[in-house]
């Protein structure tokens, strides 16, 4: 028996007299029932219609479960909206009956309105990658024009709504990516275009010989850092107050709060070593980099040769990432956690810095 229900069955005991109350709950975590019957799908009078092509496009519910609001989708049989942009006319809200007037909003992953500062996710619209928005904190409708945010003066697109004004710090390192001369090399590429950065020019070949001329039980990233760090640095390993590049592996196997810290740490060396124009090693799963392309956990070791500061925040929002394999001009922007996701999904999750 749902809350509803219970509280009904109690007042009526106490001989309160009650109306009908309204029975809701979700199934399957993206179909949304009233008194037993699922709501949003096509026929659902309650549904708005398209007044340009006049279909039925769904309806938004609130849940008092979660105090969130979410979108049905009539198009897939009454599926909440999860990632997706919505038009939503104000003749839906009685607000103008007979308006074609109405507002953009948007729904996360779980399907909640999105309400405040929205950075875009390039895998869910790729032609808004990089692109920040903000949606009213009542209303959730996507602003546009000037608007004065905690008091701070923003121009935002007036046909898409994006974010206009200079608030954007880009830094990104002009490397050459030189591509694997054979695709088993791993690191090699990567580590023959930053050590090419500093003026040492090596073949592939030298390189990975001499990576596996060094003795002892080590990883192909602390292989790559002796290598780097004697011809940059000039010494194999530095010590703890010397400069030179070194490995840290990464726990995913933790706590939300341990992964946290892990990437505020990688965040803040990116920040460090981009300003002596230092690129950081990362390993990255081909999948997670590019959705669609590759299918399986192949990965291979890329440079974060750049990023997008937000000057509001101070934050990183966006790496640039160099991968070798494609050659010179390909830069990929990818968030930081993505990139932290994509990193620990490899055998070696680790970096170097």
């Amino acid at each position: 028996m749902k809350k509803a229900a219970i509280l009904a069955s109690i007042l009526l005991l106490m001989g309160v007299t009650v109306h009908a109350e309204l029975d809701y709950h979700w199934e399957e975590g993206k179909f949304w029932y009233e008194n037993g019957v699922r709501q949003g799908v096509y026929g659902d009078k309650k549904n708005i219609t398209d007044t340009i092509y006049g279909y039925e496009r769904g309806r938004e519910i609130y849940d008092p479960g979660t105090g969130a609001w979410f979108w049905l989708d009539a198009r897939y049989d009454g599926a909440k909206a999860c990632d997706k942009e919505v038009w939503m006319p104000y003749v839906y809200q009685n607000e103008d009956p007979g308006s074609t007037e109405g507002k953009w909003v948007r729904y996360q992953f779980d399907g909640i309105m999105i309400k405040g500062w929205y950075w875009a996710d390039a895998n869910i619209y790729p032609e808004q990658a990089g692109k920040r928005y903000y949606y009213d904190l009542q209303t959730g409708a996507m602003t546009k024009g000037t608007r004065t945010i905690n008091g701070v003066t923003y121009h935002f697109d007036e046909l898409d709504g994006h974010l206009l004004d200079n608030s954007l710090e880009d830094k990104i390192i002009d490397l050459e990516a030189l591509p694997p001369e054979q695709y088993w090399y791993g690191s090699v590429p990567a580590v023959q275009s930053v050590l090419g950065l500093h003026g040492q020019e090596k073949t592939q070949a030298e390189i990975i010989t001499e990576m596996y001329h060094e003795e002892g039980d080590l990883t192909e990233f602390e292989r790559s850092a002796i290598v780097l760090n004697r011809y940059i640095f000039n010494q194999p390993v530095p010590g703890p107050a010397d400069p030179g590049y070194r490995v840290q592996k990464l726990d995913i196997h933790t706590g939300y709060r341990d992964l946290y810290l892990q990437r505020e740490l990688f965040e803040e060396r990116v920040l460090r070593d981009l300003k002596t124009n230092d690129p950081i090693f990362v390993n990255i799963s081909l999948s997670g980099l590019y959705p669609g392309e590759f299918k399986d956990n192949a990965g291979r070791t890329m440079l974060v040769v750049g990023y997008q500061k937000d000057l509001t925040d101070n934050r990183i929002r966006y790496f640039y990432i160099n991968d070798p394999a494609i050659g010179i001009s390909q830069v990929v922007p990818v968030t930081l956690w993505s990139l932290m996701t994509d990193v620990s999904d490899l055998t070696e999750a680790a970096y170097i810095w």
